[in-house]
């Protein structure tokens, strides 16, 4: 059982910044099959490391989209207080630490 959610968190964390990606490409671009399906091949070879069949399948689908929304619902907060936000989740959380405090100058 824990190596079930082992790779279930696996499966969704590794879905959030590709969702995030995802979230400011418009569909059916290049950018954006790519950060739909970059992580498939992963999400298999996981899968077939783990020794899970298709009967994990899924649970693997329910994580994978469920990773891909929740990147892309981050854009929403992250671009009201980043001036800038970018594809790249990673770097628009950086520019966010990095802020000057309220009243910091």
């Amino acid at each position: 059982m824990l190596k079930l959610l082992l790779y279930v968190c696996l499966v969704f964390g590794m879905n959030i910044p590709f969702g995030y990606w995802r979230g400011n490409t418009q569909k059916f671009t290049l950018d954006w099959i790519l950060a739909v399906h970059t992580t498939v091949p992963f999400i298999v070879l996981m899968r077939w490391e783990f020794g899970y069949g298709f009967l994990i399948l899924p649970v693997s689908v329910l994580a994978f989209f469920t990773g891909q929304l929740l990147g892309a619902r981050l854009r929403h907060p992250i671009g009201r207080v980043v001036a800038e936000p970018t594809s790249n989740l990673f770097r628009d959380i950086s520019n966010l630490l990095r802020r000057p405090a309220v009243g910091e100058d």
